[in-house]
Order: C-alpha cells, then sequence, then structure tokens
C-alpha cells in the first residue's frame, strides 16, 4: 500500500512537470554533450588525469547549465546571488559523485571512458532536475 502511494506521486510529479523536463531535457542535452566531447577530448586524446578531465568538462557545462536553466528552463530571468549559491551547492555535489561514478566505471569496472561518462550523466540528471527544480532554480 505504501509502495503504490509512493509511486502514484513520483508519477503524478513527472505528469505535472512534463514541459519543464522537456526544457531541461534540452538544456542538459547541450551541457551533456558539452561535458561529455571535452572529457572525452582531454582524457583520450590529451592523456589528461580522470579528475582533471572531469573537472574542466564538468566547470564548462555547469557555466552553461547555470545561464540555460536561469533562462529556458525554470525562467528566474536572472542571475540572483541567492540561486547562484545553491546552484553552486548542486554543482559540488554531482561533480563529487559524478567523480566517484567515474572512478568505478574506469577504474574498478573496467568500463571504456566514453561508455563511462554517458552512464554517469544518465545517473546525476535525475538528481540535478529534481535539486534544480526545488532549490537551485526557486524563485526567491
Amino acid at each position: 500500500m505504501l509502495v503504490s502511494k509512493f509511486i502514484k506521486k513520483i508519477y503524478h510529479f513527472y505528469i505535472d512537470n512534463f514541459k519543464i523536463i522537456g526544457k531541461h531535457l534540452v538544456v542538459s542535452f547541450i551541457c551533456a554533450s558539452s561535458e561529455f566531447l571535452i572529457f572525452i577530448f582531454l582524457f583520450n586524446n590529451m592523456n589528461s588525469n580522470l579528475f582533471l578531465s572531469h573537472f574542466l568538462s564538468f566547470i564548462t557545462a555547469t557555466a552553461l547549465g547555470f545561464i540555460g536553466h536561469s533562462f529556458y528552463t525554470f525562467k528566474i530571468g536572472y542571475l540572483y546571488k541567492k540561486n547562484l549559491y545553491f546552484f553552486i551547492i548542486q554543482a559540488l555535489i554531482s561533480l563529487n559523485i559524478g567523480f566517484i561514478l567515474l572512478y568505478t566505471f574506469i577504474n574498478i569496472l573496467n568500463f571504456e571512458s566514453s561508455i563511462s561518462k554517458f552512464l554517469q550523466l544518465c545517473l546525476i540528471f535525475n538528481f540535478n532536475f529534481i535539486y534544480g527544480k526545488f532549490i537551485s532554480f526557486k524563485k526567491r
């Protein structure tokens, strides 16, 4: 009974937020594509270490994401300092979780780097959407 109520709440959350999820997907696709390409270039072609490749690609995508989500997805329309503060916290959490996932996929599970980065980006998406909607891009 409790599980079915929880599933219904999740279902209604995604139905109620269908349009904003679509916008989030567009901005996230642009950010994820840039992060993926920069990471692969640095890690595979420039032989940069895992952390530096992840960090530089993440910072670029994060800057694009903050601007895109501020003006398009959540339409706060301005880069408000409080929103930036919460976004930085979100970014730091995502950076760390993302690195742990990449490290695990590449160094422990021996996955190929492009597959690892793709999986990592997919897993981080839901955290970023929920945190962004309710905390980072909340109109203040």
